[in-house]
This record gives C-alpha cells, sequence and structure tokens, in this order.
C-alpha cells in the first residue's frame, strides 16, 4: 500500500495497540509532502517481528510490486498491454509457431487495453510479432533488472529491533 502525506518524523517501524507497521521507501514530493509504502501486521496474529521477518515482508512486498510493474506496465503503441505469465506465454506461443511454420497461424488477433476500452490488435507477419514481443521481453527485464537494483541498494539498518 502506498501511502502519500506531509513529511515529517519518519519511523521505518511503529507500534500501537493492535498493530506494527513497517514503512519503507520514502521519496520527497516536494518541501512538505512524501510517499512512501506501509505493511501493516496484527498483534494477534504477530504479536513481535524479528529482524527476518521484517526483512522477509518487504522483500516479498518489493516482489509483488515488480510483478505488477510487470503485468500492468507495459504500454505498447500507446496502448496498455496486459503481461500476466498466462499472456506472456500466449504472445510466445504465436511468435513461436509463426517463426516455425513461415506464418501459417497469421494474421492472429490480441486484445489489449483495459476491460472498459478493449483495442484489437492484428498481427500479420513474423515481423510486427517479433517486435512486439521483444518490446514486452524489454519491459519485463528492465522491470526485474530495477527491482533487483532497488533490493540491493535497500538500508537495513533503521530496522533493526
Amino acid at each position: 500500500m502506498k501511502i502519500y502525506g506531509l513529511l515529517s518524523d519518519f519511523a521505518p517501524v511503529r507500534q500501537d495497540a493492535s498493530r506494527i507497521v513497517i514503512s519503507f521507501d520514502l521519496q520527497r514530493v516536494d518541501d512538505e509532502h512524501c510517499t512512501w509504502h506501509e505493511v501493516c501486521f496484527y498483534k494477534k496474529q504477530n504479536p513481535s517481528l524479528s529482524n527476518e521477518q521484517i526483512k522477509a515482508t518487504i522483500i516479498a512486498y518489493i516482489n509483488d510490486c515488480i510483478k505488477k510493474n510487470i503485468t500492468e506496465g507495459f504500454v505498447w503503441n500507446g496502448i496498455k498491454v496486459p503481461l500476466s505469465t498466462t499472456d506472456q506465454t500466449n504472445y510466445k506461443r504465436v511468435l513461436d509457431l509463426a517463426s516455425q511454420t513461415k506464418s501459417a497461424n497469421l494474421p492472429c488477433d490480441f486484445w489489449f487495453g483495459t476491460s472498459d476500452e478493449p483495442v484489437k490488435q492484428t498481427f500479420e507477419n513474423v515481423a510486427d510479432l517479433r517486435q512486439f514481443w521483444l518490446a514486452a521481453d524489454a519491459h519485463i527485464n528492465k522491470c526485474i533488472a530495477e527491482g533487483k537494483e532497488f533490493k540491493a541498494s535497500f538500508d537495513w539498518s533503521p530496522y533493526k529491533i
């Protein structure tokens, strides 16, 4: 969950009567405002957290953000393209089949955009399909690399309990 608020004292781990809150990735928006991410634990299920649990929670959250960026963040030719694991498999399968059969399975239609505004995209040749897949693959690799870089540069020192 991303939080927006006033820039004030930032406590990476906070507790109140019912929950433990882990906050991270404080980003200054301007002189008064900032954003950060928060993960909450209810004390009934987790009366106390270890350093390992805090680290595992933050890493899991970052991994979820990476997956979300991959699946929801790809835009191709100005159109939002879904990239769930199933979508990726389908796009790659069609490209592989087109490459192996000299385009016998083309033209092929995919639906991009959102459920509210679907956009039909027809691929008529292998070159266009390959260009699309290479752009999707580059997006996936970029999201993974950015996530790895973020995790590698993460400062764990404020999270010592």
